[in-house]
Parts: C-alpha cells; structure tokens; sequence
C-alpha cells in the first residue's frame, strides 16, 4: 500500500519515509510506535497505510494493549 500511495502521490513524502523506516522495524517496534502518545505517533496514524487492515475490534484490542 506505502509504495503504490507513494507512486500516486497521496502521501507526503517524509511521513511515507518516517513508514518505510518503521516498517523496517521488528513487529514490537512497530506496535510501540503506533500506540505510542504524541504528535510523531499522532502524525503516523493520520498516514497510516495500515488503514483497513483490522477489523475495528481488533485495532481497539491492539491500541489498548499498547497503552
């Protein structure tokens, strides 16, 4: 999804870098960064190209597992 948003255009470039470089990390990493609090994280959400990928009840299992 990152790399097709990105060939279209429809993701700043730095937050499409900021996922590349996450989605690099080991799965721990990544679950950190995307529950974490603060505008880095809140930035990532807003970009998300894992949007859609879970069903609504499992984001908020995974959202308030991180906390």
């Amino acid at each position: 999804m990152l790399r097709r948003w990105r060939r279209q255009g429809r993701i700043d470039e730095r937050h499409a870098q900021r996922w590349a470089e996450l989605l690099s990390q080991p799965l721990p990493v990544i679950r950190r960064a995307i529950v974490a609090c603060g505008a880095d994280a809140d930035d990532l959400r807003q970009t998300s190209p894992l949007a859609g990928l879970l069903s609504e009840p499992e984001r908020r299992r995974i959202f308030s597992q991180g906390r």
